[in-house]
């Protein structure tokens, strides 16, 4: 069974104004130095589903974050990673072991 999906598409006018927008927010993030991601699903179709991002990366900029979710964001959006929900750590003491 075919999976449905919600077909549209943004003008060249709304597309126009999304990167107004997102210009918008970029300055202000840079202004006052706080990284930020956005990812908008522009067009969908049975084929594929486009995307517009923007992002004001804190390695780049020499801010430190303590949890970096946003790195996370832009790999998954731009080299096509997968995430993956944070599991518990396995640990084994090797010592411990018969061989």
């Amino acid at each position: 069974m075919e999976e449905k999906s919600t077909e549209y598409s943004l003008s060249k006018e709304e597309l126009e104004d999304l990167e107004n927008r997102f210009l918008s927010v970029l300055e202000f993030c840079k202004e006052k130095k706080v990284p930020m991601f956005c990812s908008v699903a522009v067009a969908n179709n049975k084929e594929q589903t486009s995307y517009k991002n923007i992002a004001y990366n804190a390695n780049s900029h020499n801010i430190r974050l303590k949890d970096d979710q946003i790195r996370e964001y832009v790999k998954i959006a731009t080299k096509g990673f997968m995430a993956v929900p944070k599991r518990e750590v396995f640990a084994q003491d090797l010592d411990q072991l018969e061989w």
